[in-house]
């Protein structure tokens, strides 16, 4: 290393924000605030929020499927875990990419 040091080429990070009605520019905390103020504002976050609780009840009723061990998820992130035997919970040999398609909805 030189006699700068191992940071001497090290550049910050600036960050722009541009938007419908204004242009915010600043480093990564200022413009991630002000994101995060406009997403409350404009009611963003109870929309996901109402979305994720309707997201999260129709991805449970996958879990009476029989080729579904389990159906989980917080908000807006899920997920199902399909099984060879639900009572074994054994899950499908290797080389099985997906169970077979039932009436569509396992299909993707």
């Amino acid at each position: 290393m030189g006699a700068a040091g191992p940071h001497a080429r090290t550049r910050h990070r600036y960050d722009i924000l541009l938007a419908d009605d204004e242009i915010i520019c600043g480093f990564g905390k200022t413009v991630a605030l002000r994101n995060i103020e406009r997403m409350e504002s404009r009611g963003f976050v109870a929309h996901a929020a109402a979305v994720g609780e309707m997201f999260q009840a129709r991805l449970r009723v996958f879990a009476d499927h029989p080729l579904i061990g389990e159906a989980r998820g917080v908000g807006l992130i899920g997920a199902l875990e399909p099984v060879a035997s639900k009572a074994t919970r054994e899950s499908f040999p290797p080389g099985v990419a997906r169970p077979p398609c039932q009436h569509g909805k396992l299909c993707g």
